[in-house]
């Protein structure tokens, strides 16, 4: 008998062949006996591949994350005024459905209204807060500077010391009279 004979052709062959060994085991066995998960026709490792592959789920699909939306001040300024001389009841909630904005958007703007006006309603920076006084920048500024400066006094030092060796050299080779 050939190898290729016994072998399935493709994965269609081996999920046709495993469902086969499945339905004789339960058979054999009592479909009672076995597992739930067994006792369902189950794939192959092989054959969960190769359906990935072709229904195209190789690909990771990436989601587009929503853009926060941000409003001006002057829009929130007449959104709260527009709510204010809304009368009837449901009116408030028909200008938040034509706006596409929720409850919180109008009560957190109604708030700051009240609080400061238009200038209140400007956009604040997102982000955690800058908590360093102000002078420090300066501070670390001329520190940096201090050290670089005091690193180059110690070079011009020592290349001062050189230099003093370096003619005391000369001045006694001058005052020797030569060996001849």
């Amino acid at each position: 008998m050939n190898t290729a004979e016994t072998l399935p052709a493709s994965a269609d062959e081996l999920v046709d062949a495993e469902e086969t060994t499945t339905t004789r085991a339960a058979q054999d066995l009592g479909a009672d006996s076995l597992p739930a998960s067994r006792r369902d026709s189950e794939r192959s490792e092989l054959a969960r591949s190769e359906a990935g592959r072709e229904s195209g789920s190789a690909q990771p699909k990436t989601e587009v994350r929503p853009k926060r939306r941000r409003f001006s001040t002057a829009y929130k300024a007449q959104i709260v005024e527009e709510a204010e001389a809304c009368k009837e009841p449901g009116e408030i909630g028909a200008l938040l459905r034509r706006e596409g904005l929720y409850s919180s958007h109008l009560s957190n703007w109604r708030v700051q209204y009240r609080a400061g006006g238009k200038a209140a309603l400007k956009n604040a920076k997102r982000g955690p807060k800058r908590k360093r006084n102000p002078l420090q920048d300066e501070l670390d500024r001329t520190t940096r500077e201090r050290d670089k400066l005091k690193r180059q006094l110690e070079d011009a030092q020592l290349i001062i010391e050189i230099q003093k060796k370096v003619a005391r050299l000369f001045r006694d080779d001058q005052n020797e009279p030569e060996k001849s």
